[in-house]
């Protein structure tokens, strides 16, 4: 006997931007769902989302609200710049004559008689009305009117029952409880959970999160998802995820336009490979970085930079300095500059950031300077280093080149607690080095994955002509490694062989070293 496969659901769209995504595409329709969270977290502004969302497709939606008045809601939708045309709304608060009656009675509690009023208005009004769309802000008020968790129990299930039967898809707004009072029993009930939390970093704005905790019968993105509340909604950040992972890309070996870092690097970089470029400060990461950012835009690749520790102003600069052309790349929309600002935004925000640049601005590659300043611009967020890895991967996924600068790298003292060059496909290390008098810079290859490439020491140069590797170094040049020291930077001279036998020969002719 062979088993039918079952109809994929009708899902409806949330109108909350990235928790479709989440969702594999958005709620199936026709069922009831549990949004929990503390005050705060944005339940309302969610719900309200999705109220509108039906509004705006034609369908009918009613929005139930059990502890605020009209008032209060347009507030909160004219905060966002919304306006509630289309969306019945109905109070169902504590009116006075109720309220007096329930004092007059001492024979019955709430639980006989508040509830069964409230479910049985709410009850009616979605028979009489058949939304499509119904949201009750929040059923916590349901809980304390019912004293009993075996009764709540069968009133949200004579809710779910009536909404089945007329179509409608229904959002439960509710704060967790105080104590074990019978929460479960409502996760049970529901057809899907969602959880929303919030916590604070000691500094700057507080961090929110959501996680689908389940919903019966949909592959979704499991884990913490970043969400902002913002002016006009909830906006949720994604995992990089792939539920059903993209073909590869098409293999392509994209050049440096330097030939001989090309030749250390045996012929150029991959497309949809990271680069990583260590070293301490001062020997020219973000020079390298800038420079392999422009030289893909004018191949036809656009470039996409993100600083986390200098102005605009000063990188374009600097750049220029290289005889870089980044004003008229930038005037094409071929490179794009992004300064982070600390505090601005949480990892999950820029990731998808970055994410959205790939998928909706077509960005081909992707320069982060510097993870040491990411790090720092996103701290006291956990998991940091997974995220990126997760975004690394999905980047790679879809043929994207990402370079990365980190100024230390000694194991132990990296980027979040460790080294994590293993992250990257290629690993390039700039150093100082001490040749006689004088304190140059130095180019090697550390790493490539997959693929042969040259072990020597060059000299590197910067100059109104641009980078400038030179060949083999004989010999090795005396280097000298900075390292962390109180509160600022000493150098540790590392034994080497006699200085070089001969100058290297530059790739291009000198000009005025910068």
């Amino acid at each position: 006997m062979t088993m039918k496969r079952p109809e994929a659901p009708n899902l409806i769209s949330t109108g909350i931007e990235g928790l479709d995504e989440v969702l594999g595409g958005g709620l199936p329709s026709g069922r009831t769902y549990l949004i929990r969270g503390d005050s705060g977290t944005g339940k309302t502004t969610m719900a309200l989302q999705f109220a509108l969302e039906g509004a705006q497709r034609g369908e009918t939606s009613l929005y139930i609200m059990l502890t605020e008045t009209v008032d209060e809601l347009e507030a909160v939708t004219r905060s966002h710049g919304w306006r509630l045309d289309g969306v019945h709304v109905h109070e169902v608060v504590e009116r006075p004559e109720r309220l007096m009656r329930e004092a007059r009675t001492t024979l019955f509690g709430p639980a006989e008689i508040e509830l069964g009023a409230v479910i049985e208005e709410i009850a009616s009004l979605a028979r009489e009305m058949r939304p499509t769309r119904v949201a009750i802000d929040p059923i916590s008020e349901l809980r304390l009117m019912s004293e009993d968790p075996l009764r709540i129990r069968r009133q949200i299930l004579a809710l779910k029952q009536v909404f089945a039967d007329i179509g409608a898809t229904a959002l439960l707004m509710e704060e967790p409880p105080i104590q074990a009072d019978g929460g479960e029993h409502i996760e049970n009930v529901a057809h899907g959970v969602l959880v929303v939390d919030q916590r604070s970093t000691g500094y700057g704005p507080s961090r929110r999160r959501l996680q689908v905790k389940k919903v019966r019968g949909l592959r979704y993105l499991a884990g913490y998802h970043d969400i902002d509340i913002l002016t006009g909604g909830i906006e949720v950040y994604p995992r990089p995820v792939d539920i059903v992972k993209p073909p590869p890309p098409p293999f392509e070996v994209v050049s440096t336009m330097l030939p001989s870092l090309d030749d250390m690097l045996g012929g150029g970089l991959e497309s949809g490979t990271t680069t990583m470029v260590m070293g301490p400060s001062g020997t020219g990461k973000s020079s390298l970085l800038s420079h392999l950012s422009a030289k893909l835009a004018e191949q036809g690749k656009t470039a996409s930079i993100y600083l986390f520790e200098e102005g605009e102003a000063l990188f374009r600069k600097r750049a220029e300095n290289l005889d870089l052309p980044l004003s008229s790349l930038l005037d094409s929309g071929s490179l794009h500059i992004n300064t982070v600002n600390p505090g601005d935004m949480s990892s999950g925000h820029l990731l998808q950031h970055i994410r959205r640049s790939v998928e909706k601005g077509g960005v081909r590659a992707i320069a982060l300077d510097s993870l040491s300043g990411l790090a720092r611009t996103v701290y006291d967020e956990p998991s940091l280093e997974m995220r990126l890895r997760e975004t690394l991967s999905w980047l790679s996924r879809r043929g994207v080149n990402i370079f990365l600068s980190l100024s230390r790298h000694k194991p132990g003292s990296g980027l979040i607690g460790g080294d994590i060059s293993y992250m990257a496909d290629t690993v390039i290390v700039l150093h100082h080095v001490e040749s006689g008098s004088k304190l140059g810079k130095a180019i090697s290859i550390l790493k490539r994955r997959g693929g042969k490439h040259d072990s020597s020491v060059r000299e590197l140069r910067m100059s109104s002509k641009g980078l400038l590797i030179g060949e083999p170094v004989e010999g090795s040049l005396t280097s000298l490694a900075l390292e962390p020291a109180g509160n600022g930077w000493a150098a540790r001279q590392i034994p080497s062989t006699p200085k070089r036998a001969s100058t290297p020969t530059m790739e291009q002719d000198n000009g005025s070293e910068q």
